[in-house]
């Protein structure tokens, strides 16, 4: 990713760190808010917010990241010595933290977004970036159904 001029110099004073695809949770949602520009029409991120629209899908790809590793205790469902649910430990509430800053980075609407929603966004050009699976890029690139279509990248989140 190749940006130039004032946006990467105003990033990296801001948060310390080059602009970039984001490698990891706390980049993504830096960047999201850095974009946050609701008076020009513009949003940090689209997420399915919407309870029965793919909600736990976008909840569960954030607190993945935290559940199963060794720096939050507890495991992803169930401990697995006592078969204990496993839904209020670190890992979840870090990813339940996470989840709830993207759903104030989005735009106005987007608690009722499911996915079909934030492929609008994303190909819309209402968001500067989304977490997705294969056809949100697909539709993103393609003219014929997108404003951002040449200007669109991934990149793979990890913790």
């Amino acid at each position: 990713m190749s940006i130039g001029g004032a946006l990467p110099d105003a990033f990296k004073a801001k948060y310390g760190y080059d602009l970039a695809p984001p490698k990891t949770w706390k980049q993504y949602l830096d960047i999201a808010e850095f974009f946050q520009r609701p008076d020009k029409g513009l949003w940090g991120t689209a997420e399915a917010f919407r309870r029965g629209g793919q909600q736990f899908w976008f909840f569960f790809s954030h607190a993945a990241a935290y559940t199963n590793n060794p720096n939050y205790p507890g495991a992803m469902f169930f401990d697995p010595e006592t078969m204990d649910a496993q839904i209020n430990n670190p890992g979840w509430v870090k990813g339940l933290e996470e989840y709830i800053r993207a759903s104030k980075l989005g735009p106005p609407n987007a608690l009722n977004f499911s996915f079909g929603e934030v492929n609008a966004a994303v190909a819309g050009g209402q968001v500067a970036e989304s977490i997705g699976w294969g056809d949100t890029g697909v539709i993103a690139a393609d003219p014929k159904q997108s404003k951002i279509s040449g200007k669109v990248g991934s990149a793979a989140a990890r913790l």
